[in-house]
């Protein structure tokens, strides 16, 4: 049996993405979902890791 999964981008909200998710075999379909995801920098990320590391090193 094969499954087929379908992902369309349903929605753009300043850095979130949002998909629509529908799953067929080959009788018809068999589920549907929503998930999202957010697109991160980088930099920033890393700029706030590097400062929380920071905060455990000073911890007495």
């Amino acid at each position: 049996m094969t499954v087929t999964v379908t992902a369309e981008l349903a929605e753009v909200n300043e850095n979130m993405l949002s998909f629509e998710i529908t799953a067929y075999d080959e009788i018809g379909r068999i589920g549907t979902g929503y998930h999202v995801r957010q697109i991160v920098n980088y930099d920033i990320l890393m700029k706030r890791v590097d400062e929380r590391i920071g905060m455990l090193e000073n911890r007495p």
